[in-house]
């Protein structure tokens, strides 16, 4: 595999990753902070502010996630390119 294409398909595989198992996550941290399951903001019945703050909080959250664990990957990735000596 060409290193070009290594830089490329690590990170977006770990920001894959990030995605499902940090929204799995996200949605238990919310459900123990609170009691409650994460509210579907398309629901009439959730009110406006649990849906926005179940948005903001998840779209941080994630946010954080991929970038660290981005970079992190992008880092690995990059290390290991390097040539032995």
């Amino acid at each position: 595999m060409s290193e070009s294409l290594k830089r490329r398909i690590y990170p977006a595989l770990a920001s894959l990753a990030v995605s499902l198992i940090g929204g799995l996550a996200l949605r238990r941290v919310w459900s123990l902070a609170t009691g409650q399951e994460p509210p579907d903001p398309n629901d009439p019945q959730v009110s406006t502010r649990s849906a926005v703050s179940w948005f903001v909080v998840s779209s941080l959250g994630l946010g954080l996630l991929q970038l660290v664990v981005s970079r992190g990957a992008q880092r690995a990735t990059l290390k290991s390119l390097e040539p032995s000596d």
